[in-house]
């Protein structure tokens, strides 16, 4: 029995299985897992979950059940997922005499604080601290009631068909979000993180960032002794609601497994019981176990972020994004073309979501005909 993790040539483990000759147990990437299933390439597991007496599917999260199935048939074995907090910088907030974040902030509260806190400390005309980063629409419209396609800007109907760029709401929303962060200059410009990649946090130059949980890893190892920071919930809307984006890896069963009775053992020593255990120790992940012991083993690994539980709580306010388990070629590239033209070239929002409103839709479109 072989099993392949973390590989990056899909089309070759397509090829493989179709061959008789690949793994039978693998970990794939969430946007290719639709399109994996549609190839006919993955052993379904309801019976492996119903038929086995180690493990059932009612210890694990109800909204992580949800991200196991596709068209009602499990193809998932989960062993581990995100969800989102707002992390800061509490030697900035602390300098500036500004409370530090909490559940009761709205996105209000975020947009008005970063405007605070983003400074010329020396009045040269450059900004030397920046109140956010500037990626937080997709969170912005989805704790505004609005579908958006998984890890993008992309608002969407609620049957996943049409784009809604057009959408009085969508435009309303977005028109508010750039006005309130990077046209009031609250964060750093594309080109300033180009050059300094995702860092910034890090290196102390920005307040407030949106983060999946596995941040608080890199952030424990890189920070050090720099400043203290610690995470807050996701603001919510001005009517009360707080919602988190959600991802999970994947562990998947060849179709043409070659002993699908030990793959599934495989599978299980991997991302059961015993095996996250050990996975969710290294405080990365977030288990997918509802069991009290697993818990415990998360948030008691590491001494910061303090709020950590916040991340287990999102799974209560976890949001399915539509197309989150297939990557729709092209649009993330048309995304960053439109925000460049509103951003960089101070174009209209409105104006330029209805200009590339048909362009987008032509791409899902064609998303459709070719995966369905």
């Amino acid at each position: 029995m072989q099993e392949l993790s973390g590989g990056r040539n899909w089309e070759k483990i397509l090829v493989m299985i179709a061959g008789d000759a690949g793994p039978d147990v693998f970990e794939l990437y969430e946007g290719l897992l639709f399109y994996f299933y549609k190839k006919g390439a993955l052993m379904t597991l309801d019976e492996f979950f119903e038929n086995d007496p180690d493990i059932s599917l009612d210890d694990i999260y109800p909204n992580v059940q949800k991200i196991m199935s596709i068209d009602g048939k499990i193809v998932v074995f989960p062993k581990g997922c995100q969800t989102f907090g707002l992390f800061y910088n509490k030697d900035i907030f602390d300098k500036a005499g500004i409370s530090y974040p909490d559940e009761n902030w709205t996105w209000d509260d975020f947009f008005a604080t970063a405007k605070k806190l983003t400074r010329d400390f020396d009045n040269d005309g450059i900004i030397d601290q920046f109140g956010c980063k500037g990626d937080e629409l997709r969170n912005y419209l989805q704790c505004n009631d609005m579908n958006v396609i998984g890890l993008s800007d992309v608002p969407i109907s609620s049957d996943w068909k049409k784009i809604m760029y057009n959408d009085s709401k969508a435009i309303r929303l977005a028109e508010k979000y750039f006005r309130e962060t990077h046209k009031a200059g609250a964060c750093p410009t594309a080109e300033i993180r180009k050059d300094f990649g995702g860092s910034m946090f890090v290196m102390g130059r920005i307040a407030m960032v949106i983060s999946m949980s596995y941040a608080q890893s890199e952030f424990r190892e890189f920070v050090g002794t720099k400043f203290d920071w610690d995470v807050a919930p996701l603001p919510k809307s001005r009517s009360g609601k707080r919602k988190s984006g959600f991802y999970s890896h994947c562990w998947v069963m060849s179709k043409k497994a070659k002993s699908p009775k030990m793959a599934w053992e495989l599978m299980k020593l991997l991302a059961g019981y015993e095996g996250a255990k050990q996975f969710v120790a290294k405080g990365i992940d977030m288990p997918i176990f509802k069991a009290g012991e697993m818990t415990d083993i998360y948030l008691n690994y590491a001494e910061k972020p303090k709020n950590k539980k916040i991340f287990i709580d999102a799974l209560n306010y976890m949001v399915y994004p539509p197309l989150y388990r297939a990557a729709v070629p092209n649009m993330w590239q048309l995304v960053e073309k439109i925000n460049y033209e509103i951003v960089n070239l101070n174009k209209d929002v409105k104006d330029t979501y209805l200009k590339y409103q048909p362009e987008m839709q032509k791409i899902l479109d064609d998303f459709y005909k070719d995966y369905y």
